[in-house]
């Protein structure tokens, strides 16, 4: 049967539609969840809608390790080349280059590094 809009009770029953009709239109198909805009979720290494999956987290500390071991392999490797080269009395303008790389490899070494602690608190 349908309320008349003079009816008592009609009123409720129309707020209550609008109100479903909103928090669908607001809803998260996927999960359920309601989504006001431009909120941020939370973000955890538990997983779910807070961040990734710990195995995730696990296979990216394993390759921010092996590059760091990579970069800090590279920084000695070069390191070495330009203390040779200044033994040997080679061409400044090399020696230069070879310092300009060491830094710049410090310094992905660094950024490598604080990726990876950062990894470790979460």
């Amino acid at each position: 049967r349908r309320l008349r809009a003079g009816t008592p009770g009609a009123g409720a029953k129309q707020k209550q539609s609008e109100k479903q009709r909103a928090s669908h239109d607001l809803s998260d198909h996927s999960h359920g969840a309601v989504s006001t805009p431009g909120a941020m979720r939370p973000f955890s290494a538990a997983g779910g809608a807070r961040g990734p999956p710990a195995r995730y987290v696990a296979r990216m500390r394993s390759l921010l390790s092996f590059f760091l071991i990579l970069v800090m392999a590279g920084v000695l490797g070069v390191l070495v080349l330009g203390i040779v080269g200044v033994a040997r009395g080679g061409d400044p303008r090399r020696s230069n280059r070879l310092m300009r790389w060491r830094v710049i490899l410090q310094a992905a070494a660094l950024l490598l590094l604080a990726l990876l602690l950062s990894l470790g608190r979460s």
